[in-house]
């Protein structure tokens, strides 16, 4: 079943048109759509700057580019307050916590994106002529081939 039949269900009148990753760029980034499928990835280096992405300032008027973020144009005075008290700390602050709590329950309550799909990967890692591979409890990088930032865990390994 489509996602537009299981809108239907609920009242939304939709259809689903897929595009070309060139043209999907330049409809998102020009706010040139009413709804989106697609992915979000958040800030897995560090997660309390998941939300900074979406700070009104970023904002653009429709039909021009959005390069600075929020190119889902969310406007939201809490968010704001909270992500910009975000950027002025530490990662490892204490009080980071908290204002993290705050930007997701905003980002929560305005719901700009509803996720419907999560896939989950596994990265298997051979042993026998090199150590150092990211394993549960110690995923220091991100452990994607296809990330850029593979070839952080690439520089790390070391001789078995």
């Amino acid at each position: 079943m489509d996602f537009s039949e299981n809108l239907s269900k609920i009242g939304v009148s939709a259809s689903v048109k897929w595009t070309e990753g060139a043209v999907f760029n330049d409809m998102t980034e020009t706010g040139n759509f009413d709804i989106t499928s697609h992915w979000f990835c958040g800030n897995w280096q560090e997660p309390p700057m998941t939300y900074v992405d979406w700070q009104s300032w970023r904002i653009k008027p429709i039909g021009e580019r959005a390069t600075a973020g929020n190119w889902i144009r969310l406007s939201d005075e809490e968010l704001d307050e909270a992500t910009a008290k975000i950027e002025t700390k530490s990662p490892d602050d204490p009080a980071i916590e908290e204002l993290y709590r705050a930007a997701f329950r905003r980002y929560m309550t305005m719901m700009p994106a509803v996720p419907v799909v999560q896939t989950t990967y596994v990265m298997p890692f051979n042993t026998t002529f090199w150590k150092g591979w990211p394993e549960e409890g110690n995923l220091r990088n991100v452990p994607f081939t296809w990330w850029c930032e593979f070839r952080f865990v690439v520089f790390d390994l070391k001789k078995a």
